[in-house]
């Protein structure tokens, strides 16, 4: 009992070491993207300006570009509706971080038996929080990747072992990104190899 005690000690002070960690390295990253945000590309010139042409409600499951952008066309219609268009990019800024902190730290909340050991599970939470360009980072426009990203733990990951509150969280992420881009829906056939593989 001891020792399981002590496991368990260990694992959540790892997490909340990883967290602050990630936290701390992001703001290090580009501080001017989280005290003054900015609208990135097509936020501006497409999805608030469709949420301007057509409403909230009609905007938010039309397609731009030949596929689906849900989070983009949620996210701007939120923050126009709460904050106003001067402050919209402290929404679309902080709810892709959001995103982005619930995609690199997978590795901590999913099973596998590929990051089976603290030492793994770091590398990969710091890998995937660094390895993209800064410049593209924090915004609606590229969180269709980190969706993808997301995925491609979930894949690698043992599904069967994942109850209590990780089974939404991995709801919320896949189907969310399921409508916002087209690199999710890539992987589509690879859940069905492996959902018929395992018969689970």
């Amino acid at each position: 009992m001891g020792k399981f005690s002590f496991l368990k000690q260990t694992q959540v002070l790892f997490n909340w070491g990883v967290l602050f960690l990630v936290l701390a390295l992001s703001i290090v990253r580009q501080p001017l993207f989280f005290t003054s945000p900015r609208l990135w590309a097509e936020e501006g010139a497409v999805y608030i300006q469709t949420l301007l042409d057509r409403g909230f409600l009609n905007s938010l499951f039309r397609p731009h570009l030949g596929y689906y952008s849900f989070f983009n066309n949620f996210v701007v219609g939120l923050g126009l509706s709460i904050v106003g268009l001067e402050k919209i990019a402290y929404v679309t800024t902080y709810l892709s971080y959001f995103v982005i902190l619930l995609t690199v730290l997978a590795p901590i909340f999913l099973p596998s038996p590929y990051w089976d050991s603290y030492s793994r599970r770091f590398t990969l939470v710091l890998a995937s929080l660094t390895i993209g360009n800064a410049e593209i980072w924090v915004n609606t426009i590229n969180s269709q990747f980190y969706f993808c990203l997301f995925s491609c733990f979930l894949f690698l990951s043992n599904t069967e072992k994942i109850r209590g509150w990780r089974s939404y969280y991995v709801v919320f992420m896949t189907l969310i990104g399921a409508f916002t881009g087209v690199t999710t829906i890539v992987l589509l056939p690879f859940y069905f190899w492996k959902y018929f593989k395992n018969e689970k």
